[in-house]
C-alpha cells in the first residue's frame, strides 16, 4: 500500500482491512495494521493543517480590526481634545466678559 493509497482511502476501510488480526500477526497484517496508523496519521495532519491554516486568518483578521479600532480610538482622542481646548477658551472669554460689564 503507498502513500497516495492511504490518502485516498477512508479510515473506516483500513480498519475493515485488519479487523481480523488474530493474537500473532502474520507479516501482512502488520503492514494492515501499520498503514491504519500511518493513515490517521496522515488525516490528524491534514487536519491540523486546515487548523492551522484557520488560526492564521483568524489572528491576522484581529489584528486588522485592532488596528481599525485604534485609528479610531486615536481620531476620537484628538476630537476631544479640540473639543475640550474649545471649551476652555469658551469659559475664559465668558469669564472675561463677566468681569468687563
Amino acid at each position: 500500500m503507498t502513500y497516495q493509497d492511504l490518502r485516498n482511502k477512508r479510515i473506516e476501510d483500513l480498519l475493515e482491512q485488519v479487523g481480523g488480526l488474530s493474537t500473532v500477526c502474520t507479516k501482512e497484517q502488520m503492514r494492515s495494521v501499520m498503514a491504519v496508523i500511518a493513515k490517521c496519521t496522515i488525516d490528524l495532519t491534514n487536519s491540523l493543517e486546515r487548523t492551522s491554516e484557520l488560526l492564521s486568518k483568524s489572528i491576522n483578521d484581529f489584528n486588522e480590526s485592532s488596528t481599525k479600532l485604534t485609528g479610531k480610538i486615536i481620531y476620537l482622542n484628538r476630537i476631544l481634545t479640540i473639543a475640550t481646548i474649545v471649551g476652555a477658551i469658551a469659559t475664559v472669554i465668558i469669564g472675561i466678559n463677566s468681569l468687563l460689564l
